[in-house]
């Protein structure tokens, strides 16, 4: 199942994209310690939000995005950071276990990753679905760019890398008169 979701079109969660603002939700960090997402404005925001079973549907966007962070300024222009949903194992003991498997995951692929055990980014303003892998774009100040959910294909990897840059050579722009 592909669905692609282009919220640059104007409408995010029925609202137009003008409306909603900066985004901000309650997650916590691989060591159960709360984290807002509006602490990583300052630069743009690349947020993989999956669950267990979509961990894998963009892994060639992933490793794509890996490839380019270093041969360029992407890693100190735009965070990157992973969310997973894992609300299904809010649990004695399992939430420990999925707790540590997250950590690990962190430390093998050098990538920050968030805790949604709430289900925060599947309710609005984000509407994320919940059983697919979703890529979310955020400018610097926190608002909704464009989001893609399931598998993107070559044309969609290409729409995200496009849209990336541009957010990348807009935080690194210096600031106007």
């Amino acid at each position: 199942m592909v669905c692609l979701i282009l919220v640059a079109a104007g409408v995010l969660g029925g609202l137009p994209v003008d409306s909603v603002g900066p985004l901000d939700a309650a997650l916590v960090d691989s060591h159960d310690r709360p984290v807002r997402l509006a602490e990583f404005r300052g630069k743009p925001l690349v947020l993989f939000y999956e669950d267990r079973g979509s961990s894998e549907q963009n892994a060639p966007l992933k490793r794509a995005l890996h490839d380019r962070a270093g041969h360029g300024p992407l890693t100190r222009a735009a965070h990157v950071l992973g969310v997973a949903n894992v609300a299904a194992y809010d649990f004695w003991p399992v939430r420990e276990f999925a707790l540590s498997a997250i950590r690990d995951i962190e430390r093998r692929d050098g990538v920050r990753i968030l805790v949604d055990w709430r289900r925060a980014l599947l309710a609005a303003p984000f509407s994320l679905p919940d059983a697919a892998s979703s890529v979310v774009l955020l400018d610097a100040e926190g608002r909704w760019v464009h989001a893609w959910s399931g598998p993107l294909g070559e044309r969609s990897t290409e729409e995200f890398f496009e849209a990336l840059g541009r957010l990348v050579e807009g935080a690194a722009a210096p600031a106007g008169p």
